[in-house]
């Protein structure tokens, strides 16, 4: 599928980490896009194409309690965000 972004805002998003035997990962405090690592996991056939117009969406006090600092990976996003 595909998504197409425009003049969003994402305020105060959380993504929190689960707990016990198998605990879930806090990804993407704002946006979680399935990464071609995941697609299996997930049960999706494709990948899903996420992009935004013109500019990134306004991200502001987002949380993503595993989240690894980098473009793909981080408090407000979790996967691949395009800009048209």
């Amino acid at each position: 599928g595909q998504v197409m972004l425009s003049q969003v805002k994402f305020f105060r998003n959380e993504a929190i980490g689960g707990a016990g035997a198998n605990p879930g990962q806090g990804k993407g405090g704002a946006l979680f896009i399935v990464t071609p690592e995941l697609q299996s996991q997930a049960g999706v056939m494709a990948t899903p194409r996420v992009r935004s117009l013109r500019a990134l969406p306004t991200f502001m006090d987002n949380l993503a309690s595993h989240a690894l600092g980098t473009p793909t990976d981080n408090e407000n996003v979790y996967g691949l965000l395009r800009i048209n």
